[in-house]
């Protein structure tokens, strides 16, 4: 199963790679051919016969922007739907700002480089594939450089960074921020940062607010330790380590780095304390628009930053609060284990180890799927 949260809305993949969504859509993000909102999961269907809506392939991921969403198959292709503003969905179509995809849009291997899908990004008004080559594609608005082409040019059809950004290297993992992009070379190699950094997301302690391509952090920034997996938020991002040990930057006005403080930091920065997750390493986090989340090893759930979205929709109070070190995460009524969690704007969802769905946010209680 996988999940994945936007601006009010859930996408959820099955056992059977099969593709819900549920919650706000007004620019068609929910892919089930209507603008009207659900309260309900609904199916992602194809129009006609009303089958699965993706041609028969197995989608094996899925991610959400603030009003686009996309996914992968495991056959390789790429879809998109949503709104189609900034040319995000990748079909060099001519769209308006006022266009929408009500239902998914396949995107072939034979238009990003003949390599299949393996991994995709969403940010808030741009679009990014990593194909299994090791190539990274993206799409949509380039405002701020978040595109990476060494220019602030917007793109209407998925083309290529050039490789030599990354040192000819080949890239195994992306993630995306609202307006900014990261990137992890292979076999150990840097993280790149570029795009918006009027904040200090991208951690390269520059005096630019936006990079236009991509940056490599130096080697020491994680204490010379191997990158397990990062995620951008809106203003923030972080870092795991194959350690457990947590990294952040960005901006922090409501504790979401989980430094002790909620000043902003232009650089990657230890979240916690030396006691912080009880001695147990981190091995997943999620950065939401002002609040991160985390899964330990022991498959229990953290969070820091506003409360309202994070810590106390969960059950510990019914007031919300800042937290600047990541807090433990009640569940009631027993103890859940919690293999994947992500943060979105406004709301969250957390899939555990018997495949349970939770969701929480606006509405201060749990929602059992």
């Amino acid at each position: 199963m996988a999940v994945a949260a936007g601006y009010g809305y859930t996408l959820v993949v099955t056992e059977h790679a099969q593709v819900y969504s549920f919650g706000a859509n007004p620019k068609g993000q929910l892919g089930i051919g209507t603008r009207e909102k659900s309260n309900t999961f609904k199916l992602i269907e194809n129009e006609i016969d009303h089958t699965p809506g993706f041609n028969g392939e197995h989608v094996v991921m899925v991610a959400a922007g603030s009003r686009h969403s996309a996914c992968v198959t495991e056959e390789g292709s790429l879809w998109t739907w949503g709104h189609a503003g900034h040319d995000k969905l990748g079909t060099a179509a001519s769209f308006n700002m006022h266009t929408s995809r009500l239902r998914p849009d396949r995107l072939v291997p034979a238009l990003f480089g003949r390599s299949r899908a393996r991994m995709v990004a969403c940010g808030n008004d741009f679009t990014m594939l990593l194909t299994v080559d090791g190539r990274v594609w993206n799409c949509g608005q380039g405002l701020h450089g978040e595109l990476g082409h060494d220019d602030y040019v917007s793109r209407n059809h998925l083309t290529m960074i050039d490789p030599a950004r990354f040192g000819g290297g080949l890239i195994t993992m992306i993630a995306a921020g609202s307006e900014h992009s990261m990137a992890q070379v292979a076999g150990g190699g840097p993280l790149y940062t570029w795009g918006l950094n009027l904040l200090g997301q991208l951690g390269h302690s520059v005096d630019e607010e936006c990079v236009k391509i991509p940056v490599a952090l130096p080697g020491a920034t994680f204490g010379g330790v191997d990158i397990a997996s990062f995620d951008g938020g809106s203003e923030h991002c972080m870092v795991v380590t194959v350690t457990g040990l947590v990294y952040a930057t960005g901006w922090n006005m409501c504790g979401q780095l989980g430094i002790g403080h909620k000043r902003p930091s232009e650089t990657f920065q230890l979240v916690g304390e030396a006691n912080s997750f009880q001695t147990e390493g981190v091995r997943l986090v999620s950065c939401g628009s002002n609040y991160s989340l985390f899964i330990t090893n022991d498959d229990n759930l953290w969070g820091c930053g506003f409360g309202f979205y994070c810590v106390n929709s969960l059950g510990e109070s019914n007031t919300p609060a800042e937290h600047v070190y990541p807090t433990r995460i009640p569940t009631y009524p027993c103890n859940l284990n919690f293999k994947v969690v992500v943060a979105g704007n406004v709301h969250s969802a957390a899939i555990t180890s018997d495949g349970q769905l939770y969701t929480w946010g606006v509405r201060v209680s749990w929602t059992r799927i």
